[in-house]
């Protein structure tokens, strides 16, 4: 692959994944400036579709759906619905709400996840993990405190809670299944769900009023957000884990200084010490 030819070490690779994921949601923000929720996601899940596909035909050489029978597809279609509605979701609260108080609730399905874990799975977790956990819920609750948009908290929340189901269907899938097929599927059925909203709500109408400017900006999102997985992929792939995760987590910071510098947003002493709860949280988790 190209990437392999490039001599670059896999700290630039961890901290370009973390600029390009803290830049996503903040494009995002300033191209519903001028859009509706649902072309927003639209476009930028567009973006998603054509490089999710992209990846997976550099390593393969045909479209082979093994082992799929119609318990993984009905789970496949579920899945893919569920992730269009959770973008969706997050799109309503970031046009709703701050980027400093939408984004951390992206760090609340880790969260939700562990409970989910310990819950129903009955796994056993460490007294530092249940601090971190703590943690970060207390972090989001005071970047989002100063929030008086309960409508926006609602879609954070759900968004938060619709991908921690994501996560659990994920383990669903049967080994013999492939892996790498699943995510192109999964992100087409969600870009047609966000279509279909476009088609049948009144962002049709308001497609046509949609700016040059805010049509970029959605492009942009998606293929910062697509640069900051591959980047992420890479650095996991020949970097530390235990080096990489941490940095990546840090994207947090990156969103909440580029929603201040570009967005003029204002994030008070609250928010400050509830991002350092967070980024502390996600350090140990």
């Amino acid at each position: 692959m190209f990437l392999d030819q490039l001599q670059i070490h896999w700290v630039w690779f961890a901290l370009l994944a973390m600029i390009f994921a803290g830049m996503a949601p903040v494009l995002a923000k300033a191209g519903l400036k001028y859009t509706s929720e649902a072309s927003a996601a639209a476009l930028a899940l567009c973006v998603l579709v054509f490089f999710a596909w992209s990846g997976y035909m550099t390593t393969t050489t045909s479209l082979v759906l093994t082992g799929f029978g119609f318990r993984n597809y009905l789970i496949l279609l579920i899945g893919g619905i569920i992730s269009g509605v959770a973008v969706l979701c997050f799109t309503s609260a970031l046009n709703q709400m701050g980027v400093h108080e939408a984004v951390p609730f992206q760090k609340l399905v880790l969260v939700l996840t562990l409970l989910y874990g310990i819950v129903v799975e009955k796994s056993m977790v460490s007294t530092v993990v249940m601090v971190a956990m703590v943690l970060v819920v207390v972090g989001i609750i005071l970047l989002a405190v100063d929030s008086s948009n309960r409508g926006g908290l609602m879609m954070a929340v759900l968004f938060a809670v619709l991908l921690t189901i994501l996560h659990v269907l994920d383990q669903m899938f049967p080994a013999t299944i492939d892996a790498g097929l699943v995510y192109p599927i999964r992100i087409t059925i969600a870009c047609i769900v966000c279509w279909l909203m476009v088609i049948f709500s009144k962002g049709s109408k308001e497609w046509k009023k949609i700016t040059l400017y805010s049509a970029l900006m959605c492009l942009l999102a998606g293929c910062s957000y697509c640069l900051s997985t591959i980047a992420y992929a890479r650095a996991l792939g020949v970097g530390e884990p235990t080096v990489v995760g941490p940095l990546y987590n840090c994207s947090i910071m990156v969103a909440v200084m580029c929603a201040v510098l570009f967005l003029k947003e204002k994030v008070g002493r609250k928010g400050v010490i509830g991002l350092v709860c967070i980024l502390i949280g996600m350090f140990v988790l």
